[in-house]
């Protein structure tokens, strides 16, 4: 775990394996995983999972991990997290499992002049899972 020194709000880390491993902190991020389908005897990448984290009006701090199927009209809301470290009367962290009527996920999302395309093989957790897209609104890190 990591101390929350610094401007920054969010991190995000990433280990590829040999292909690399990254880290960075920001003020709000965006990842999209996609992972590799077989769609009409085709192999494709599927984007079947975004996580985004922002700052909320009130201060807080959400985390939130959208899933996406080739079966649903929209994406559907799998967890949300939420901490307010500015206010020592809320419980350190919330958690929120499962799909919500309301879109609190996607609202609050930076479309970020920051953004890069990744191109990482995840083999440990996501099994042929591919790191496709990576937005950052003001960050700093390093690829090793």
């Amino acid at each position: 775990m990591h101390s929350g020194t610094g401007e920054s709000k969010f991190q995000v880390e990433c280990d590829a394996g040999s292909a690399g491993h990254i880290r960075l902190s920001a003020q709000s991020l965006s990842v999209t995983v996609g992972q590799r389908i077989l769609r009409d005897g085709a192999l494709e990448m599927w984007d079947s999972v975004v996580v985004s984290c922002a700052q909320e009006e009130d201060g807080a701090m959400r985390v939130c991990v959208t899933g996406f199927h080739l079966d649903w009209d929209e994406g559907r809301e799998i967890l949300f997290v939420r901490s307010h470290p500015n206010d020592p009367n809320t419980p350190m962290l919330i958690f929120d499992l499962g799909p919500r009527a309301e879109k609190r996920c996607m609202s609050g999302t930076n479309a970020s002049p920051g953004r890069a395309a990744f191109g990482f093989l995840w083999k440990n957790g996501l099994a042929n899972a591919f790191v496709k897209e990576f937005s950052l609104d003001s960050w700093k890190g390093c690829l090793v």
